[in-house]
């Protein structure tokens, strides 16, 4: 093999510092080194809080609700059907303040007798809610009843007044101030809800004194104090359905002539199941609701009351 002069490797030598040096140094021409950045993965948004079946929601926004419940009950070893039908509205003012009107109708069937079909009070309330937290959501509700429902005075339709206590079991003691056509009552409420991975669970407290303005011989009190509270547990099973169980309790805090009558009567627990949609629909969120629930204690469990709840809330 024939050996290579010294004058060659230097050549070669020089020419690959060269080359080298040519590629380690860019003219000023040449773009700059581009770092290499990792992709950033946003996080997935956080599921909302869900809306309870007979609680109030801890939201606020513009939304309507048909709301329509049918129940059954048996007294004196007798069968009665009652259906009530709530339409509710409410109008956002600010980031955080809400105002809604609720109203409606019920309708009552009792053996032997044509079905009876009740005006109901209004409803109208101011919203308060804030997020305490990333987790916690708080709500603060001031309302009133007013006394705008059929059959009032003295001198009531008998098959209206049947109608409106029956609606009264119908809703599980819960709405108690949309049936009382003699009386206006004022609402102080509050709710206060746990959200996180798409589990929500609510707690609420309401109460409601009352004051008779017509009919003193048809509505022996007053005055009164009635409290509706409940506790709400729900879960999303996929985005577009969640389930949820709650817990509904009436109590009286002062003591009518009707609880003076029967101790029974002072206070009142439901248990409530069921479903809910969730469909986004332009601008448009439908959250359709099925519940069923039956009286655990109180004229509700001696009465054997079950409550189907059919709901369509729209927010906008």
């Amino acid at each position: 093999m024939k050996a290579t002069s010294p004058l060659t490797v230097s050549l070669v030598a020089s020419l690959a510092l060269s080359a080298g040096s040519g590629l380690a140094q860019p003219t000023g021409d040449a773009p700059p080194k581009a770092e290499l950045v990792a992709p950033v993965t946003p996080a997935p948004a956080a599921a909302p809080v869900l809306l309870p079946f007979g609680l109030r929601g801890v939201g606020v926004g513009n939304a309507v609700r048909l709301d329509q419940t049918f129940a059954s009950y048996t007294a004196s070893d007798k069968a009665y059907q009652e259906s009530v039908h709530f339409l509710s509205a409410a109008v956002k003012v600010g980031d955080s303040f809400a105002v809604s009107l609720r109203t409606g109708f019920d309708r009552y069937g009792q053996p032997d007798r044509p079905t009876t079909t009740g005006f109901l009070n209004t409803v109208v309330a101011g919203q308060y809610s804030v997020k305490l937290a990333p987790t916690w959501r708080f709500a603060a509700v001031l309302g009133a009843g007013l006394p705008t429902a059929s059959g009032a005075g003295n001198n009531p339709d008998p098959d209206v007044a049947a109608a409106h206590k029956a609606g009264n079991l119908a809703r599980g003691l819960m709405n108690g101030v949309m049936f009382t056509p003699n009386e206006i009552y004022a609402l102080f409420g509050a709710d206060l809800a746990f959200v996180a991975r798409g589990f929500t669970a609510q707690i609420e407290v309401t109460v409601a004194p009352g004051a008779r303005v017509r009919g003193e011989v048809a509505t022996p009190d007053a005055t009164k104090v009635n409290s509706v509270n409940g506790l709400a547990l729900g879960y999303y099973v996929i985005p577009q359905l969640s389930v949820g169980a709650e817990l509904w309790y009436q109590r009286w805090l002062s003591t009518p002539a009707s609880v003076e009558k029967d101790s029974s009567l002072r206070d009142a627990l439901s248990l409530v199941g069921g479903v809910r949609g969730h469909i986004d629909a332009g601008g448009f969120k439908v959250r359709p609701g099925v519940s069923y629930g039956v009286g655990v204690r109180g004229t509700l469990a001696d009465k054997h009351v079950h409550m189907l709840q059919l709901d369509v809330p729209v927010s906008f």
